[in-house]
């Protein structure tokens, strides 16, 4: 069991490691670009220039941002501000801004993409969410603390609803409000929370267990 245990919090802090990191770069060579541009040249013959899958296509890392923009810009004119598919590319560029740095340029869009998704699909919509969590990401990355925790607070609690107190897709968000309390100096109720969190592990890994029959 315990080595179940800790291969469940080794996954989650890779992936908070990822998240942080962002996407590998792409390896340097020409015939990984060339193989990058011949897509996006057959695709700008097929559909046009600003054709949304044309703008997607084949993006390397320095140029992605400048993509995304257009994407978001030909969305907004030819879908309207509120397309799924238009908040879709604006959710893509505002990640693309927090990845390479921006948290103040991703703090606006994940605000607008929040507020968006909140009228159009409701507060407690999975989509709305998790565009309240990425917005909580930004504020805690600017240093804006306060701001941060509330927000975390109300995804846990959402989720809490949503997916019920035992669901494993809880832990990441309750290690994100850990995380930003740890940030205010606050370390004996961060560390409470990261015990709840092993608490929800130690008991998923037991029911996995007496489910498949292993002793215990």
């Amino acid at each position: 069991m315990c080595r179940s245990i800790l291969a469940v919090l080794t996954i989650l802090t890779l992936t908070l490691a990822a998240e942080a990191k962002g996407q590998s770069e792409q390896p340097p060579g020409d015939a990984t670009t060339t193989r990058q541009e011949q897509p996006v040249t057959n695709r700008r013959a097929q559909l046009g220039p600003e054709h949304p899958q044309t703008l997607r296509s084949g993006m390397p890392r320095d140029v992605t941002t400048t993509r995304l923009e257009q994407l978001v810009k030909v969305r907004r004119a030819q879908l309207g501000p509120k397309h799924p598919d238009t908040l879709q590319a604006l959710s893509e560029l505002a990640d693309a801004y927090a990845q390479a740095g921006g948290a103040d340029k991703a703090l606006v869009l994940h605000r607008e993409l929040f507020e968006l998704r909140r009228e159009t699909l409701g507060p407690e919509h999975a989509d709305t969410v998790m565009a309240m969590e990425m917005l909580a990401r930004d504020y805690q990355a600017l240093g804006q603390f306060n701001q941060a925790e509330r927000l975390w607070r109300e995804v846990v609690m959402l989720s809490h609803v949503g997916f019920g107190p035992e669901n494993p897709r809880l832990l990441p968000r309750m290690r994100g409000l850990a995380g930003v309390i740890g940030d205010q100096g606050r370390p004996a109720e961060a560390e409470k929370l990261f015990r709840e969190v092993l608490e929800i592990v130690k008991r998923a890994d037991f029911l996995s267990s007496s489910v498949a029959g292993e002793p215990m």
